[in-house]
């Protein structure tokens, strides 16, 4: 039952009086909407004062032979010794822990808002990673008057054609306004339907790009509002190899979408930086040749 839907399925079927629901399960990444959506509400009762939601959390030891279960001691030790790192938390102790390697590893829960706390934005713009067999993402942006990213919504689907990824273009732009669309130029004909650019695509400087942002306290999530990418950022991690920094090729739709919007609206930005700055340097050196001083100069030259 690890999709969501299923739970919501078996819920729906529960009309009897008295009836509960039972299920158990292996822990994955930390915001599953197994563990947001239930596990982290135990507790919650409902208005006639029972329960409606109870969790309870086990480890491997639990099943020991001493404890009651059925697993010899030396099973587990063997077991154990079998797993390091985030499986071994997971197999072993049941922790809802991400992966290992994980590479938006600044990332964290405190990063995540609630729609009614969000600020004025200055502007709007958002990112497009194509896809019909595999997840296509459109991830939209709001950018606030310090500076701060904030995700504020997504569509991610396979199997659609253009016209409908035209659609739901239209209905965020209806809603937000006129935005900068930055596409995976993969699709030259998508971008031009969508009115959009080629994003700039260096993985590893676009990956740098959003890891300086979240290190830096200045990207944020609404809550609810991207599940897609609340899954992949715990589940993209680096390939474990030392010839090259890569990552690998799974778990990367929205992160895709995510790396073509930020880094080529950076890299947009430090370029006008750049030209301004050349730009005032000329105007300036310009300005003094053909102040009075200046002029005198020029002419004493000749």
């Amino acid at each position: 039952m690890s999709h969501e839907n299923s739970v919501d399925e078996a819920i729906k079927r529960c009309s009897g009086e008295g009836s509960r629901v039972f299920w158990d399960c292996n822990p994955d990444y930390p915001t599953h909407p197994i563990k947001t959506d239930y596990i982290d509400n135990d507790g919650v009762l409902l208005s006639s004062g029972r329960i409606r939601i109870k969790a309870w959390s086990f480890n491997l030891w639990d099943n020991s032979k001493k404890n009651g279960g059925y697993l010899t001691e030396e099973y587990i030790e063997n077991l154990e010794a079998s797993f390091t790192g985030f499986k071994k938390d997971r197999a072993i102790w049941g922790k809802w822990v991400a992966a290992e390697g994980v590479i938006y590893k600044h990332f964290n829960e405190n990063m995540i808002v609630d729609a009614e706390n969000l600020p004025e934005f200055k502007r709007f713009f958002a990112g497009v990673d194509w896809g019909y067999g595999h997840v296509g993402s459109i991830l939209i942006f709001g950018e606030d008057h310090d500076g701060n990213i904030y995700l504020l919504e997504e569509t991610a689907e396979k199997g659609k054609e253009i016209d409908w990824w035209v659609e739901r273009k239209n209905k965020y732009e209806t809603k937000y306004g006129k935005m900068q669309w930055y596409c995976d130029s993969a699709r030259p004909e998508y971008v031009l339907r969508f009115g959009g650019v080629n994003a700039k695509k260096e993985v590893i400087e676009g990956i740098d790009t959003c890891s300086r942002l979240m290190n830096d306290g200045k990207f944020f999530v609404v809550r609810n509002k991207a599940k897609r990418w609340m899954q992949e950022v715990y589940s993209y991690i680096w390939i474990d190899h030392k010839s090259k920094e890569e990552p690998r090729k799974e778990n990367d739709d929205s992160m895709d979408a995510m790396r073509y919007a930020l880094h080529t609206l950076f890299h947009f930005e430090e370029d006008k930086e750049f030209s301004s700055s050349s730009a005032g340097d000329n105007l300036t050196e310009t300005a003094d040749r053909f102040s009075p001083r200046g002029i005198n100069d020029i002419m004493n030259n000749f």
